[in-house]
């Protein structure tokens, strides 16, 4: 409804000023064009860092959350280094399968900017901000997270 009635109001002013006073519309419109640019620009650069910001908290999370993937990262390192430790690459594949079923215990998934959570077979938990896992709603709900008020109607 909003966009509606901003498109109506653009409408009313765009129409007369352009039928009316041709010249002096495009001379509005020209000093106009570099405000909304620096506007523009400024929102994006304010956009972006926020970005940066989401992104930077949730590998910290990440990172607090799974400490044992810091010593995976860490052992290839000292592999690179010792060449006879050929054997101990076997061993990393059961360690990404012990992985697999923690991932397929998720139930939930949060949305970081609205703090609601959805179940994962809704529609919403594929969104961009999805990003935090939960197995149980107590786990969602102790974090501040409310429930979706259309996967799960009846909390």
């Amino acid at each position: 409804m909003k966009k509606f009635i901003i498109g109506a109001l653009i409408l009313l002013i765009a129409i007369p000023g352009f039928a009316f006073n041709f010249f002096n519309f495009l001379n509005f419109l020209s000093g106009l064009v570099p405000v909304l640019m620096i506007i523009g620009g400024a929102l994006a650069v304010y956009l972006g860092i926020e970005e940066l910001k989401q992104s930077d908290n949730n590998d910290n999370q990440a990172k607090i959350e799974s400490p044992h993937t810091q010593q995976e990262e860490a052992q290839p390192e000292k592999k690179a280094g010792h060449p006879s430790t050929a054997t101990s690459q076997v061993t990393e594949p059961p360690a990404s399968e012990e992985a697999a079923p923690a991932d397929a215990s998720v139930q939930f998934k949060g949305n970081i900017e609205t703090l609601v959570f959805h179940s994962v077979m809704c529609n919403f938990a594929s969104g961009k901000n999805c990003s935090m896992d939960f197995t149980t709603k107590e786990e969602a709900e102790a974090q501040g997270y409310k429930p979706c008020k259309i996967c799960m109607s009846e909390a």
